[in-house]
């Protein structure tokens, strides 16, 4: 028997529409954390997989954004779908810090040549301040604070994702509630974001197959604007598994009349 094999390679793409202001992080190997952008990803895979990302932007800067996230999902048959979480830790920008966990649901359903996914994530999200890090020359003034202060808000995202094997693409919004977090005397509006994405799989012959388990990634972001004196990049390092998961085949049995 003759064997084909397929390169495949992988393109991703990201629209993203913010509602007041940019507060969700931006990644450069944005492929690979689907599950906190869109929760109808949640078990779009067929596996057990798990993704940690971090990310130093503008490296040299002094009190760069620095972020980690970790991301874990896989299908439940139980309920008909996926379930996924995801934790976006780390945040850190300057005396700022914030953390965003949320569990992901997702209903999954064959439609025409793939599956669609309708999810829900669920989440808590929190802002802190560490005010020992500032720098003014109000000393004493009573509305800065002077140790670390935090709050946090309940978290609402939803999404609609549909793949197929060569292709995928996912419409969602997260911070439904555009809820107001509130710690000290500081205010902050969370702004509602919409996330469009897009990728597809490129076969360049029929000859090679190339599709790892094992994903490894890293990037470098160039500076061009003109804080490029001051950074020497943006470092980006991904690192993801898949397990697939075995599934149990009911054996069916069948009477034939010619036998009974």
């Amino acid at each position: 028997m003759r064997k084909h094999f397929t390169i495949s390679f992988l393109s991703g793409l990201l629209f993203v529409l913010p509602g007041f202001a940019q507060q969700d992080p931006q990644f450069s190997q944005h492929m690979f954390t689907k599950l906190y952008y869109n929760p109808g990803f949640a078990g779009a895979n067929d596996a057990i997989c798990g993704t940690l990302l971090y990310r130093n932007q503008w490296t040299g800067f002094g009190g760069e954004p620095k972020t980690a996230m970790l991301t874990a999902d896989m299908p439940f048959d139980a309920l008909h779908g996926g379930i996924g979480l995801s934790v976006h830790a780390l945040d850190n920008l300057g005396a700022g810090n914030s953390l965003n966990i949320k569990a992901n649901y997702a209903y999954r359903a064959d439609l025409g040549s793939g599956r669609i996914g309708i999810g829900i994530g669920i989440g808590y999200l929190q802002e802190s301040l560490n005010g020992a890090k500032l720098v003014y020359n109000d000393v004493g003034d009573e509305n800065i604070p002077t140790g670390t202060v935090s709050g946090g808000t309940y978290d609402l995202s939803l999404g609609v994702y549909y793949n197929t094997d060569d292709l995928y693409v996912g419409l969602s919004s997260t911070h439904l509630t555009a809820n107001e977090l509130k710690y000290a005397d500081i205010t902050t509006q969370i702004a509602r974001h919409y996330f469009l994405m897009a990728g597809y799989n490129y076969e360049i012959n029929s000859t090679l197959t190339l599709k790892p388990a094992i994903m490894l990634g890293y990037s470098y972001d160039i500076t061009t604007s003109k804080i490029k004196t001051y950074s020497s990049g943006t470092h980006e390092i991904v690192l993801g598994y898949c397990m697939n998961v075995s599934k149990n085949v009911k054996r069916q049995f069948h009477r034939n009349v010619r036998f009974l």
